[in-house]
């Protein structure tokens, strides 16, 4: 494949970049679009920034992508830049084939910068420090007087809304989405947000009594040893963060490790946990993540804290600021969750994570994730093993398969997985007698499988359990595009990868490689497929060992004692 790049503009003004590219390529045997990074390197760090394409057109054999986009300077540089230069690369990745510091032509040179140096872009870039925007003291007088004032007046909005939706006015761009009655209040509620600055909206008066809720109990002292370890899923015992815990404590007796978690959508929680979460938050010194946490984004967490993301491996599906070439924004949350550093399994996933999460190449730490180090040692993956199987008897003498996939959806609320692709009966009738299937759903997702009478005493339900120890059990693992797969590979288990519904989860996320090369593992899409591929997978697992040895270099045993050793620093 052939790709080059030509950089028609490149130039600052008023604290924002403007790159304007064209990308040719030629003899696209992937038929997808480029995902192309910028890498820009100064004295304050390295960081990766997508460029999302603006537009696609066929030019004979030739295919261009267009990228015209504007960033902040603290997108390139981050909060505080001294001045100097900037040196800036082109990556572009397609599949397996990776194009890093593509030959470019730059046919348009701009006044203040320097010339094109081994293809690189070399911009003498002024001193630059966000500046914090502060309102008035009065602002929030003014809101609530103002709100007060436009809901008094809501009939006459709605009198508006009801003008625009027959067609004599303007309507509001989300009033459009909706019919009848609800267009109407749509665009009201607009106005009165417009004005006011205060909406109507449940989320948003929710988002402002959590964050006041947060504020009060920041008047408390700020407990400088305390380590809160958040979950975005229910918990299940001896997990990762259980195993920091531990660690942590070895390493260093005096610090406070603290463990919460939202085990349901944060709505249905109990006042009192969501209560108790908010308090803990604002007493934590630092703040270990391994989700987005979406239901707590709307929080402003005090400047003193300190917040840490368990990534994980960044390869595979796309997140964050990556989304924004599928998605058109980001899913980052707000800048109040900015990481002080992204925990990554290797280093062929640092520039990945320092796209997705907009930290630079010197805040993701290579340390590996928690949960690992019971998997590496065979006779510990064989005591765990042996405990299960006292546990739960029907898995003794036989064949087990783990059904262990990812969630469909874009957040927590819509989380689901199409069950009825998944045909239970189907699998058993191909499998001898003597096999056995563990579901174990994403914590997402609360579905569960339709009860299949004449085989119910071969399936067994355990969401209850670590996906760690199911993994020591299992003589073949079916998944999709579960972060585990690494894991997985790394200890030699055999995967089929079942994905009925390619297409459309590629459309909500995306990965970064060709997924049908990428994947260490037969792929099939219908369980007639997988039903085949399951009598030759373990025939075929050459591709596990090369993979975990390109993604899982700290599988190594250590990998929670150096996380607990990088926190025990920090204190």
């Amino acid at each position: 494949m052939n790709v080059s790049v030509e950089l028609t503009s490149a130039e600052v003004r008023k604290e924002r970049l403007h790159i304007k590219m064209k990308v040719i390529v030629l003899d696209n045997v992937f038929e997808e679009m480029p995902h192309i990074m910028m890498l820009c390197e100064s004295e304050s760090g390295s960081r990766v920034v997508p460029l999302p394409a603006t537009s696609w057109r066929m030019d004979g054999q030739q295919e261009i992508f267009i990228v015209n986009q504007y960033f902040t300077m603290e997108r390139i540089v981050g909060d505080r830049f001294l001045g100097g230069e900037i040196k800036v690369s082109f990556r572009v990745l397609f599949a397996q084939d990776e194009f890093n510091r593509v030959n470019f032509s730059y046919n348009d040179p701009l006044k203040g910068y320097l010339p094109i140096i081994e293809n690189e872009l070399l911009l003498k870039v002024d001193a630059y420090e966000k500046v914090e925007k502060k309102t008035p003291f009065y602002y929030p007088l003014y809101c609530g007087c103002s709100f007060l004032v436009c809901t008094c007046l809501l009939p006459l909005f709605l009198l508006d809304g009801l003008m625009a939706y027959q067609g004599y006015k303007k309507m509001s761009k989300k009033a459009r989405e909706k019919n009848g009655f609800l267009a109407v209040w749509q665009h009201a509620s607009g106005l009165v947000k417009l004005i006011s600055g205060v909406g109507y909206g449940r989320e948003e008066w929710q988002q402002r009594v959590w964050n006041w809720v947060y504020k009060i109990s920041g008047f408390h002292s700020l407990h400088e040893n305390r380590v809160l370890l958040l979950a975005e899923y229910k918990r299940v015992p001896e997990d990762q963060y259980d195993y920091l815990e531990k660690a942590i404590k070895e390493k260093e007796p005096r610090i406070d490790v603290v463990q919460a978690s939202c085990p349901n959508p944060w709505n249905e929680m109990k006042l009192k946990d969501r209560f108790d979460i908010i308090r803990k938050m604002a007493s934590s010194k630092i703040l270990i993540v391994s989700d987005r946490i979406q239901q707590l984004k709307f929080v402003k967490l005090r400047k003193e804290t300190v917040v840490i993301r368990l990534a994980g491996d960044c390869s595979f599906l796309k997140d964050g600021y990556a989304l924004e070439d599928k998605m058109g924004v980001s899913q980052v949350n707000e800048e109040n969750w900015k990481y002080e550093a992204v925990i990554t399994n290797g280093k062929n996933n640092a520039a990945f994570c320092s796209e997705s999460y907009g930290v630079t190449m010197e805040q993701v730490k290579l340390f590996g994730m928690p949960g690992d180090d019971v998997l590496v040692h065979r006779e510990v993956r064989e005591k765990i093993k042996e405990n299960l199987i006292k546990k739960y008897p029907e898995l003794a003498q036989k064949k087990v398969i783990l059904f262990a996939p990812s969630y469909r959806g874009t957040t927590r609320k819509n989380a689901g997985y199409p069950e009825t692709e998944f045909k239970l009966n189907e699998l058993f009738q191909s499998e001898p007698d003597n096999t056995v299937v563990i579901i174990r759903n994403h914590p997402y997702v609360r579905t569960y499988y339709s009860s299949f009478q004449e085989y119910e005493n071969r399936i067994l339900r355990l969401n209850e359990e670590s996906l760690e120890s199911l993994m020591c059990v299992a003589d073949v693992m079916i998944t999709d595009y579960l972060d585990r797969t690494f894991e997985a590979a790394a200890i030699g288990l055999p995967i089929v990868f079942f994905i009925p519904d390619h297409k459309k989860a590629m459309a909500e996320n995306g990965v970064y490689y060709d997924y049908e090369t990428y994947v260490p593992g037969p792929i099939a899409q219908n369980m007639n497929e997988l039903c085949k591929q399951l009598k030759t997978v373990d025939q075929q697992t050459g591709k596990l060992d090369l993979f975990a040895r390109r993604y899982m270099e700290t599988f190594d045993g250590y990998a929670t004692d150096r996380i607990a050793g990088y926190i025990s620093d920090l204190i």
